[in-house]
């Protein structure tokens, strides 16, 4: 089956707890024979192509309420 997450965070940027819960799931569901990627948010225009973990993440250039508080963490 081909799944689509979207999410505003995806690691490596991980935001909290649920960031987590949803990269276990894809992974998971990968391990099992679907087809997962992710469509996430970034500060940076256009759209990226990257992966994490054998797992294609697609980053829009998307206005993000929280990427002003994710410069601000330690």
């Amino acid at each position: 089956m081909k799944i689509l997450f979207i999410s505003s965070l995806y690691a490596p940027d991980i935001g909290g707890g649920a960031e987590i819960i949803l990269q276990r799931t894809v992974e998971g569901l990968q391990q099992r024979g679907h087809s997962v990627a992710v469509l996430a948010t970034t500060d940076r225009p256009g759209l990226q192509l990257a992966e994490v973990n054998r797992v294609k993440v697609y980053r829009a250039g998307l206005l993000n309420r929280y990427w002003h508080f994710m410069a601000q963490r330690p």
